[in-house]
């Protein structure tokens, strides 16, 4: 990953930045000094505060910066533990690439991954998950989701003790990756920006509290109960030191997608098996199990049901029986309406899909396999063979492995493309094609490719021009007309 320009000293639009609290490829957060007293729009600013930017110090359009200034505004009226906005310097006299900087009030206290190196005593971390549930039930009262939460953007007072007089307090600074829940409540991931995109620009600590429908990988797309799967690992990391999945692949592209696929596919010890030393009750074991739940419908439904059954457990620790379980998620409520993403009554199809897929991947077909699917518009053919496809390329807690590589193409048989002779069939073609060459590189010039096709790549070309970038296809057509070259 690249290294943020935004240092210990440099000086940012009359600040200097003393201390980095958080920073990844796209957005730097740091203690600053005020050190400009000629600028009028830095009069009402204390001299000490923490300041947020683009780390690349340039602006940018990304739409989540629409509004951020005010919907941080608006959520840390909802929430104590939520940072509270002072200013936001635009690019009033300044060139207009440079990067908006936006100021919050300082706060004494560390971020909470440097205290994450050992585990909290329970009682403390109850008592930061409780905050927790605080400041993220004032963001989702704004209409808006975090989407990337982690320790790096929790700041906590210390010392973290229970002998201290004092309960450690907690206060978050949200990032411009929150996204209102109004843009993706009636729409699945495939259908949104990318997500995934964010949260490995994130880091590995954003990855490390991701949920598996914010990975972009998944049939549906983040919701609030998105934020409480992030609470979970959270929860996770405080009671054990841990966080729920680790990596130990060599390059950062492979520690990302291993931690992609154990959030969708894997399910992490409970609690109190990973040191039983410590002596976690099991009833928070189950509390962190139960807002990492892998389906959002089996999580908890709202940050309030999470955060009554973390005081559940508080009180259950300071009364004469410590540790007596309870029902979970008996004050749960939901928050919102949330459509189901399933398909119902469409079975036999997806049986059939999912055996040619089958027959495919697992050799029982020494070829290939067309499927046909047949339907009047609107009737959800499409809907249809990503679910079929979905379910048996993408991984489900049912497959603790990714399927052998498989190659397939989909496409329509347009009403309006029949003047394109044998269209469906050639984009077909050019989808194998190109998957082929992104799972091996070297396909594209060896002679393995010209060996399949044979004989048969001049009428390839001759029906799928764009064949002729390919350097394999060129050395074996022959003569190719100047019309295709």
């Amino acid at each position: 990953m690249e290294h943020s320009p935004v240092k210990i000293g440099v000086e940012i639009r009359g600040f200097k930045i003393l201390q980095l609290l958080y920073t990844d490829t796209l957005y730097t957060c740091a203690r600053a000094k005020k050190i400009r007293t000629d600028d009028s729009r830095l009069h009402q600013i204390p001299e000490h505060v923490i300041v947020l930017v683009s780390s690349d110090l340039q602006d940018t359009e990304d739409v989540s910066l629409s509004g951020f200034f005010s919907m941080m505004t608006e959520a840390s009226r909802h929430s104590l533990h939520i940072l509270k906005p002072i200013a936001c310097l635009d690019n009033h006299d300044e060139n207009s690439n440079v990067s908006p900087l936006y100021i919050f009030e300082d706060f004494d206290g560390v971020d909470l991954s440097t205290v994450l190196l050992s585990s909290l005593p329970v009682y403390t971390s109850l008592r930061l998950g409780v905050q927790l549930c605080d400041a993220l039930a004032g963001l989702h009262k704004c209409g808006y989701i975090a989407r990337v939460f982690c320790p790096q953007n929790v700041l906590v007072t210390l010392p973290l003790d229970t002998s201290a007089p004092s309960i450690p307090i907690i206060k978050m600074f949200l990032l411009p990756f929150a996204l209102p829940c109004s843009q993706i409540s009636l729409h699945r991931s495939r259908d949104l920006p990318h997500l995934g995109n964010d949260v490995v620009g994130g880091g590995l600590s954003a990855l490390a509290c991701v949920a598996p429908e914010s990975t972009g990988r998944t049939d549906r797309g983040p919701d609030t109960r998105s934020d409480i799967y992030a609470l979970g690992c959270m929860l996770y990391q405080l009671l054990t030191g841990t966080t729920p999945f680790t990596s130990h692949a060599a390059t950062y592209m492979e520690q990302a997608l291993q931690l992609v696929h154990a959030h969708i596919a894997q399910q992490p010890p409970l609690v109190c098996e990973v040191f039983p030393g410590l002596g976690v009750p099991m009833v928070v074991s189950q509390v962190v199990r139960h807002c990492m739940a892998k389906d959002p419908a089996q999580r908890y439904q709202s940050m309030f049901g999470a955060q009554a059954d973390i005081l559940a457990c508080l009180r259950c620790m300071t009364a004469t029986s410590p540790g007596r379980e309870f029902k979970l998620a008996t004050h749960d409520l939901n928050a919102a309406l949330h459509f189901s993403h399933g398909l119902y009554g469409r079975e036999p199809h997806l049986l059939v899909l999912r055996d040619a897929i089958d027959r495919v991947i697992y050799r029982r077909s020494r070829s290939g396999a067309i499927v046909f699917v047949r339907g009047v518009a609107g009737s959800g053919k499409t809907t249809l063979i990503e679910e079929a496809i979905h379910s048996r390329l993408g991984l489900t807690s049912s497959s603790p492995s990714p399927p052998p590589s498989l190659l397939y193409g989909r496409v329509k048989f347009e009403q309006y493309k029949s003047g394109i002779p044998y269209s469906a069939i050639t984009t077909t073609i050019g989808q194998l094609i190109s998957q082929a060459i992104s799972l091996d590189p070297d396909l594209e010039g060896s002679s393995e490719l010209r060996e399949i096709i044979g004989p048969n790549t001049h009428l390839l070309l001759e029906v799928w021009p764009a064949g002729v970038t390919l350097s394999a296809l060129r050395r074996n057509s022959g003569g190719i007309s100047s019309s295709l070259a």
